[in-house]
């Protein structure tokens, strides 16, 4: 138990890492799956998505690879 909840520590740590780096680049808005926009709304409720709804439902992220 100890450990997962680590290992999700861990990932939500390396997210908003990621988060951050694609802001201080001007990549934060954009979609890693399509390079689309990513909307606001989505960002505001969920900072550290990286997919577009598209994307996301179609399975679509090259950084999962």
């Amino acid at each position: 138990m100890r450990a997962a909840v680590l290992d999700g520590a861990h990932r939500a740590l390396a997210d908003i890492d990621d988060a951050l780096a694609a802001m201080r680049l001007g990549h934060y808005t954009r979609c890693r799956g399509c390079a689309g926009s990513i909307p606001a709304a989505l960002l505001r409720a969920i900072p550290r998505t990286r997919l577009c709804p598209t994307c996301h439902a179609t399975g679509t992220d090259p950084g999962s690879r």
